[in-house]
């Protein structure tokens, strides 16, 4: 027996195919190319993706309008939540400012709706207060923002 330094492969013997077996599969590729590719000229016009990848508009899941039936009590909880919701944003430093404005938008618009409710309170009224409060609270913010004190 001889050893040498590089050994001798014997190559596989080739792989036979039944001639059937090679028959029927490309057959059958060949009519589902031309149905798919027959298809597609013909129904080409037929079927078209109206703007794939076009940003939807979002809306409000409650609109202002529905907002002002609400009553007073939770018209100033909502305004009391977006501003928690304003100072976890501005605390966050992931958080772009850009991101905050729609939020400081609709404290804008929710505190110009209250406002003229604050008249119609009584004084002993707790609710004047804390609904004062929020209003001076929304518009410090909106001062704030504008004026670039958080850049």
């Amino acid at each position: 027996m001889k050893i040498s330094a590089i050994p001798q492969l014997r190559p596989d013997p080739p792989v036979t195919q039944n001639r059937r077996e090679a028959i029927s599969t490309d057959t059958d590729f060949q009519t589902i190319l031309k149905q798919t590719v027959g298809c597609a000229t013909d129904e080409k016009q037929a079927t078209r993706v109206a703007h794939p990848l076009s940003v939807q508009s979002t809306r409000p899941i409650v609109s202002s309008d529905a907002e002002a039936v609400l009553p007073l009590t939770d018209r100033i909880d909502r305004l009391v939540d977006r501003l928690e919701n304003y100072r976890l944003k501005l605390a966050d430093p992931q958080v772009s400012l850009k991101s905050i404005q729609p939020l400081l938008n609709e404290m804008a618009a929710s505190s110009e709706k209250l406002a003229p409710k604050l008249a119609h309170l009584d004084e002993a009224d707790p609710l004047k207060d804390i609904l004062n409060r929020s209003l001076v609270m929304v518009s410090l913010e909106i001062t704030r923002f504008n004026r670039g004190d958080y850049l």
